[in-house]
């Protein structure tokens, strides 16, 4: 319970929702004064409590200012000095003072921290009575979860809901519903009904993701990130959207959202490659070369066109591809390209001896590589040399390359060119 309890205490008391003792600007007592109360709350902003506890209860005891007190208190305890914060209540003669909520919710979270959960749970009850506020049904709520009365729990925890819709507190009645009473459906629903309200914090959305995970939901986990995504713009929550989509093989969801995100452009088109999306990775592709001149885009750009055109004739898309390649060439001679480009040459009835030619010189880069020696061999069988193409498929034949189904055509279509040779 204590672990339950005070991180939720504090989010409330200490994030602006409830009153909190403030320094404002009036008359001085002594000369000192300013100094030493940008010093204390110089050093309460850096988390140095221990000192800022001194300098606040310098403060209280030279001027005898109440907010000096309470922020004195308040340091002292997140020192973590419970002892002192007992001291400090004990010595305290202001009725008062020591009746102050603010004070009384640091006695209480004391009690807490010091396992004294009896005082607590009277205290709390009590200052609930008084106050009817959020921060006092959680501080029930807590104590009665420490108890296992889990109902009674879930009452108070609804109760402090409703007075300010906190997430806070809605993600501890969550957990309490699907955890502890086993009230799964109930749980996620009032997470969902709070994102669809008021937008998806990384508090309630990392529940929710929780619960989803473990019912193994993966549309619902999927739908969580995308909500969290648009609001947070967060790369690794994008990353995770991604894989999500690509372990369902939902490919047009996936572009659906890549369309929306802001993925850069190397990587927008490394995932239309891995999705085997060639049209749009093409598209990304000649926009990468255009802005940085890195001809490895524009080859890719032209294969991966050629790879995605309905019509492998298409004069146009042809002339298009088949010029950006050899505008690769000129800058770097590399054997995929010059196999590439020569195999569109022959292939097509283009240019079946240049074609040849470029073949030859893909192998000088890779003598074995079963695909440069296919365009080569069938260069050389629509030039009517069937022998010399045979030869060509005889190494394919015993090589330990991965012959595909168009590589078993072209060399059935070899030796059928070569009559009486089996």
């Amino acid at each position: 319970m204590i672990k339950f309890f005070l991180p939720v205490f504090f989010a409330l008391l200490l994030s602006g929702c409830f009153s909190q003792p403030k320094v404002e600007p009036n008359q001085r007592v002594y000369e000192q004064e300013d100094a030493d109360i940008v010093e204390a709350l110089y050093a309460e902003h850096v988390k140095y409590y221990k000192k800022s506890a001194q300098i606040f209860t310098k403060l209280y005891k030279k001027t005898d200012k109440v907010e000096y007190f309470e922020k004195a208190l308040q340091s002292t305890y997140l020192s973590k000095n419970y002892d002192g914060v007992f001291k400090m209540l004990s010595q305290q003669k202001d009725e008062n003072t020591l009746n102050k909520v603010f004070v009384q919710r640091i006695r209480l979270a004391t009690f807490v921290k010091k396992g004294m959960l009896k005082d607590a749970k009277k205290l709390a009850l009590k200052l609930l009575k008084r106050t009817d506020s959020e921060l006092e049904y959680v501080s029930v709520a807590s104590i009665y979860l420490d108890e296992k009365k889990y109902d009674l729990a879930l009452k108070y925890f609804e109760s402090g809901y409703l007075k300010n819709h906190s997430e806070y507190i809605l993600n501890e009645m969550s957990i309490v519903l699907y955890v502890n009473l086993g009230r799964k459906k109930e749980a996620i629903a009032q997470l969902e009904t709070y994102i669809h309200m008021y937008g998806c914090s990384k508090l309630v959305c990392k529940t929710l993701l929780g619960f989803y995970s473990n019912d193994n939901n993966i549309n619902g986990i999927l739908s969580v990130y995308q909500k969290l995504y648009e609001k947070t713009q967060d790369k690794e929550v994008q990353k995770k959207i991604i894989q999500m989509f690509v372990y369902k093989k939902d490919y047009d969801g996936l572009k659906r959202f890549l369309k929306k995100s802001t993925l850069d452009n190397q990587h927008l088109f490394e995932i239309y490659v891995l999705i085997k999306d060639f049209k749009d990775a093409s598209h990304v592709a000649y926009k990468i070369y255009e802005n940085s001149a890195d001809v490895k885009y524009l080859s890719a750009g032209a294969m991966y066109e050629y790879e995605s055109a309905k019509d492998k004739n298409n004069k146009k898309m042809l002339n298009n591809v088949i010029s950006n390649l050899k505008k690769v060439l000129k800058t770097k001679k590399s054997g995929v390209v010059l196999n590439y480009l020569g195999y569109i040459l022959i292939d097509h009835n283009i240019d079946v001896k240049q074609g040849v030619l470029y073949a030859k010189q893909a192998l000088k880069t890779s003598p074995k590589n079963v695909d440069y020696l296919d365009s080569l061999g069938w260069g050389y069988y629509k030039l009517g040399k069937c022998k010399k193409a045979f030869k060509v498929y005889e190494k394919i034949k015993n090589s330990k390359g991965v012959v595909v189904k168009e590589i078993l055509q072209h060399a059935y279509e070899v030796n059928k060119c070569n009559k009486g040779i089996k």
